[in-house]
């Protein structure tokens, strides 16, 4: 993962609640999230989002990925899917697939995945940094 799930939370507090978590880098008139805010934040974002994470050290896959987002969509109604990285993923395409149709047929599992269980379905992708 790009950023640490702490960061994340962090970060989509602010944005739902309308106030920064620290007081760095903006003047003091801001009003920083309180106590308060921030344990109605926490009860949204459990209310809201479910983390799907392999925590060993191996790259989980498209299908693994999927079966637990199909698992999420029926226990908890789950109607958006974000795949951070897509690079990150163990695409496991065989030697003689060319990667075009590689990519093709994973996209085509997602859009079925995404169509049938009503599901948006995003992809981010942190490409490398090009070095000058």
């Amino acid at each position: 993962m790009e950023n640490k799930v702490r960061d994340h939370a962090r970060k989509l507090m602010e944005k739902h609640l309308k106030k920064p978590f620290f007081s760095a880098g903006y003047p003091d008139s801001v009003e920083r999230l309180s106590e308060e805010d921030l344990a109605r934040g926490k009860e949204w974002l459990n209310n809201t989002f479910h983390l799907i994470r392999c925590e060993d050290d191996c790259l989980p896959s498209v299908k693994w990925v999927l079966q637990l987002a199909k698992a999420a969509v029926l226990r908890h109604g789950v109607r958006g899917l974000v795949i951070d990285p897509y690079n990150e993923l163990d695409h496991q395409r065989p030697p003689s697939m060319t990667e075009t149709k590689y990519v093709s047929q994973m996209l085509t599992k997602i859009k079925r995945f995404a169509q049938h269980h009503s599901c948006h379905v995003w992809f981010v992708a942190h490409p490398r940094q090009l070095h000058q």
